[in-house]
């Protein structure tokens, strides 16, 4: 497979005929557990995994931003300003929204005038709840950041990049992918509580070893469904008049559940079972507790399945198989939901021959966080 960055800088000498000042590389997420979370100050605990998105630029002369999507094979101009960039919205390619975007607001943010030329190469499979959005945004914020000499603070950064994610793709995003792409780290899962921001690195045992398994399924969080729930939370939430979802009691909700049709108490219990479910999963992995990590993995899916509703007919088959196959102990979806990858946990060594029998399956390594590059 292409090496993003090379293919990046490469493609950034051919566009531009000049050498970029600066780069970076941010890698794809997978969701451990905890989705949905984010949103409501939840739990959630990320990995970083190899796949990368690698951006190279360099400052321009004039108050334009150009951006080259090689993996598009397709060009976007854009003045500079956030404001500017968004009268250009609907002219531009869901890639170009995301890039010129992101140059805008961290342009904008670090009070540069000038333009900038960009290139970016990504090998995160678009819609594959991975965060190839958070990726690309973040990898175009970074090596701006490094063009101009200056450096943002990491929840500057994602924040500025959440925006991007909400402006310009209509993407109400958390900022589970941004924390996660930001603060990854080899060998371990990051534990993020998101009613404070306080993150927790946690050892992952040696035994343990993930898979990511292609479903042959796609998800797009602007598609309205993700916004749909995030509302639904939001408003209950304000009719109880608490700061989110995850401050109802647990009791509260199983009787509400069991006594009142309404959808949003379901939305609830993921919520706040899901979190629940993260502390016991980290507690797992401390203990090296592999089976018991892949039991509350199972439970997530169900919850994912059956209360928030963002599974598929066909991801729950194939999941089902997954946790079928031997030496399996867990298997859940990751990401957003309605498509997507699942990630599965096992401590056999040979299983992932097995499992990519059933669809297309790769071990994934936890591994560090986004990188500049020179």
């Amino acid at each position: 497979m292409p090496d993003p960055a090379a293919t990046a800088r490469a493609a950034f000498i051919a566009a531009f005929h000049r050498e970029p000042t600066a780069g970076a590389l941010a890698p794809a997420r997978v969701n451990l557990l905890g989705d949905h979370t984010d949103y409501n100050a939840g739990l959630a605990i990320p990995i970083a995994i190899d796949r990368t998105c690698a951006c190279w630029v360099a400052t321009a002369d004039d108050p334009i931003i150009r951006a080259f999507a090689i993996d598009k094979d397709g060009t976007a101009t854009c003045p500079t300003g956030r404001s500017n960039a968004l009268e250009l919205r609907n002219q531009l390619a869901p890639w170009a929204r995301l890039a010129c975007g992101a140059a805008a607001i961290t342009l904008d943010y670090l009070k540069q005038s000038r333009g900038v030329h960009l290139a970016f190469s990504s090998d995160i499979p678009p819609g594959s709840g991975l965060s190839s959005s958070a990726a690309i945004c973040i990898s175009i914020a970074t090596a701006i950041e490094s063009a101009c000499n200056t450096t943002i603070d990491p929840l500057t950064l994602a924040r500025l990049c959440q925006r991007t994610e909400h402006e310009f793709a209509h993407t109400p995003c958390g900022l589970l992918d941004q924390l996660a792409i930001l603060h990854a780290r080899e060998h371990c899962a990051l534990r993020i509580n998101f009613a404070d921001l306080t993150l927790e690195h946690v050892p992952i045992p040696p035994a343990a070893r993930f898979c990511l398994i292609d479903t042959n399924t796609t998800h797009d969080n602007a598609s309205g469904e993700y916004a749909a729930r995030r509302r639904a939370c939001e408003s209950l939430a304000r009719e109880l008049n608490l700061p989110s979802v995850s401050a109802i009691d647990p009791d509260r909700i199983n009787h509400e559940c069991a006594h009142n049709d309404d959808h949003r108490w379901r939305l609830a219990r993921h919520v706040v079972t899901e979190n629940a479910r993260v502390d016991a999963f980290a507690e797992a992995l401390a203990a090296a507790d592999l089976p018991r990590a892949g039991e509350i993995m199972n439970e997530s899916h169900a919850s994912l399945a059956n209360d928030y509703n963002v599974s598929l007919p066909a991801i729950d088959t194939l999941a089902e198989r997954v946790r079928n196959t031997p030496g399996v102990l867990g298997c859940r979806l990751t990401g957003a939901g309605l498509g997507g990858s699942l990630v599965a946990l096992t401590d056999a060594p040979d299983t992932i021959h097995t499992l990519a029998q059933l669809a297309p399956a790769k071990r994934i390594t936890p591994g560090t966080g986004r990188q500049t590059l020179s």
